[in-house]
């Protein structure tokens, strides 16, 4: 009897699918969730070290809105899962100032 391997991600059953970015100086970046990703993933037939993990969006990109990443992660016999996360850019408060007239005096110094 032939058996097949069963390809089994278990981040597949991750219960986290939306992700709030914290910013640096009001920049938000594609974080990089390989290392998040395969320390929930396991294969019956391949190794976590050799399982080979991509996004869809680069890692560092920059970001003004909500996106959607694709996190695949594919085995030695060329089975794939694939687990898609939103990424949450938070709405922060706009900013906004009004200049009121301002007296002028006629000494420049």
């Amino acid at each position: 009897m032939l058996w097949r391997y069963l390809f089994i991600i278990n981040f597949i059953l991750f219960k986290i699918s939306t992700i709030n970015l914290e910013s640096t100086n009001c920049v938000f970046k594609v974080p990089d969730l390989k290392d998040k990703v395969l320390a929930v993933t396991t294969d019956n037939c391949t190794a976590n070290s050799d399982l080979v993990y991509s996004q869809d969006l680069t890692v560092g990109e920059e970001i003004t809105e909500d996106k959607i990443l694709n996190v695949t992660v594919t085995d030695a016999c060329g089975n794939e899962t694939t687990k898609e996360f939103t990424l949450n850019v938070p709405d922060y408060p706009s900013l906004s100032y009004k200049l009121e007239d301002v007296a002028c005096s006629d000494d420049k110094t």
